[in-house]
């Protein structure tokens, strides 16, 4: 979805985040704005511009999230859900 990035959830300081990085491995950005939370499971939207990914933030158990695939606040989308997935038709 946004060609030549990565986006993955990687281990900081005991806490896993979500990241995006070029293929090459350089220009490395952490995305998410989510404090003593572990994320996991990113996807890309269609044409990559967010990413959604479950969180245990504020003690909700796997709950989906929404960030700017440029970063920043994390946006709680539903409670209670796993592995997020966009639709490539946008349905």
């Amino acid at each position: 979805p946004v060609e030549g990035k990565i986006v993955f959830a990687g281990d900081d300081n005991a806490e896993d985040d979500i990241y995006m990085v070029d293929m090459n491995g350089t220009n490395l950005v952490k995305l998410n704005g989510v404090n003593n939370a572990t994320e996991n499971f990113p996807s890309f939207s269609r044409f990559g511009e967010k990413v959604a990914f479950i969180s245990d933030k504020q003690d909700e158990d796997h709950s989906v999230y929404l960030v700017d695939s440029t970063g920043g606040l994390a946006e709680l989308i539903t409670p209670a859900s796993l592995h997020p997935v966009y639709s490539p038709d946008l349905n």
